[in-house]
C-alpha cells in the first residue's frame, strides 16, 4: 500500500452543504441546544401544570414558541445559506488535488494555490457515513467525501487520522 494518497475532486454544492450540516452537527453549540430545547419545554409543562395560566406563563409560552420555531426551521436556513455561500466562493468550484500523507494533508487547487496541513496542527476529525471532516479548530474544517475514494483509501485515510490526529472519532451522520 502506498503512502501516500493522491486524489483529484472539485467539491460540489452538496459536498459543501453536506459538510455544513456535519460540522454543525457536531459543533458544541448545537449540543448545548439540543439539550436546552428539551429542557426548557419540559420546565415550561411543569410551569403550566402547577401554577395558573396567568399573563406570564401565556408570554413565555409565545417566547418559548418563537425559539422553537427557529430551533426546527434551522436546518432549512443552514442548508440555503450553505448553498449560496458554496456560489459565492468560486474556489470551491474549481479542480483540485488532495495528497493525505503522515506528514498531513496536501491541498493543490487547479489555479497554483497550495497549502499543508500537517497532522499536528489538527484540533480534531471526524468520519461520517460519507465523508471526513477534519479541523484545523473549532471553526475551520476541511471535508474529503469518501465518494471519491475507494475503500482500501477509506481505511488508509482512517489509519493516517487516527495515528495523526487527537480527538477522532466516526459516527453514524
Amino acid at each position: 500500500m502506498s503512502d501516500t494518497i493522491r486524489i483529484q475532486w472539485t467539491w460540489t454544492e452538496n459536498d459543501h452543504v453536506r459538510a455544513i450540516r456535519t460540522h454543525q452537527k457536531y459543533s458544541r453549540h448545537e449540543k448545548r441546544l439540543r439539550f436546552l430545547v428539551p429542557a426548557a419545554s419540559l420546565l415550561l409543562l411543569v410551569y403550566w401544570l402547577l401554577f395558573e395560566k396567568d399573563a406570564l406563563a401565556i408570554a413565555m409560552t409565545a417566547a418559548y414558541a418563537v425559539v422553537v420555531t427557529i430551533f426546527l426551521a434551522r436546518p432549512l436556513f443552514l442548508r440555503r445559506w450553505a448553498r449560496r455561500v458554496y456560489r459565492q466562493q468560486k474556489a470551491l468550484h474549481r479542480p483540485m488535488t488532495l495528497e493525505l500523507g503522515t506528514e498531513g494533508l496536501v491541498s493543490t487547487q487547479e489555479n497554483g494555490g497550495r497549502g499543508l496541513l500537517a497532522w499536528a496542527d489538527c484540533y480534531r476529525w471526524l468520519e461520517s457515513a460519507d465523508d471526513f471532516v477534519i479541523y484545523q479548530s473549532e471553526a475551520l474544517f476541511h471535508l474529503i467525501p469518501k465518494r471519491i475514494l475507494d475503500e482500501s483509501q477509506v481505511v488508509r485515510v482512517r489509519e493516517l487520522l487516527t495515528g495523526g490526529v487527537p480527538g477522532g472519532r466516526s459516527t453514524s451522520v
